[in-house]
């Protein structure tokens, strides 16, 4: 039985348990595709007690809370490897583990617009709908799908958090509509003023989007250290990631 420290969020505090052989091939078997559902289910099989469901965590506190899970399996090592030559201390900013609820508002188009966190069921739901808006894929997919998600105006009907899964989607995916049918010209100048209201907001870890999803960014920029990511299935153990035939 491996020993897991308590993780530890600004927000919440979480108790973490070593996972069930049968946990770790349940998730195992998720397609590398769907990594936030994996992130999910993962979470919510090795977190105890949480006030919170982790589909309501912030990505970045679902970030947090696998690297804490990895950083307990790196055989004695917090400071785990990422890639080759870096390590986790490479990416987590520890200063900035305080959430902030919203940026400043700024103003596009006549409407007033703070950026605030994604959630995990909204990462879960762009992951979801990929491919469901015609001709947009992979990057471009992402970085709608984190603006529709990230974004908010005083009157906006946004779901509440027992909301079903199809609401969600529902939601995003009229939001994300929304946004194609802008003139280019103010899509880039709204997609700027989120990335600079985004940046406000940074907890805990950097994030940016590629075609495959969210991906972290090193803490320190034009330090020369590429963007990770901080996949699920690292965290199991090297018969389950056989058996389901993941990657080295």
């Amino acid at each position: 039985m491996i020993y897991f420290p308590p993780l530890q969020m600004r927000r919440f505090t979480a108790k973490i348990r070593e996972l069930s052989l049968a946990q770790s091939l349940a998730i195992a078997a998720i397609p590398l595709h769907l990594d936030e559902m994996a992130t999910t289910e993962f979470l919510r099989a090795c977190v105890e007690d949480a006030p919170l469901d982790p589909a309501l965590w912030t990505v970045q506190e679902r970030i947090m809370g696998v690297a804490h899970y990895l950083s307990s399996t790196s055989e004695g090592e917090p400071d785990f490897s990422v890639g080759a030559g870096w390590k986790f201390s490479d990416y987590f900013m520890p200063e900035a583990n305080a959430r902030k609820e919203a940026s400043e508002p700024f103003d596009h188009a006549g409407d007033t617009w703070r950026a605030v966190p994604v959630l995990g069921r909204y990462a879960q739901s762009i992951e979801r709908l990929h491919g469901e808006l015609e001709g947009i894929q992979g990057k471009a997919h992402w970085i709608i799908g984190m603006m529709a998600a990230g974004l908010e105006r005083r009157n906006d009907d946004k779901p509440g958090d027992d909301a079903a899964d199809d609401a969600v989607d529902a939601w995003l995916l009229a939001r994300m509509r929304v946004f194609l049918d802008y003139p280019e010209s103010d899509f880039i100048a709204l997609m700027q003023g989120h990335a600079k209201a985004s940046a406000e907001i940074a907890h805990l870890f950097r994030l940016r989007t590629d075609d495959s999803g969210i991906i972290v960014m090193p803490s320190t920029e034009g330090a020369g250290i590429p963007p990770a990511r901080f996949p699920v299935f690292t965290a199991l153990s090297d018969f389950a990631q056989a058996v389901a035939g993941k990657p080295a």
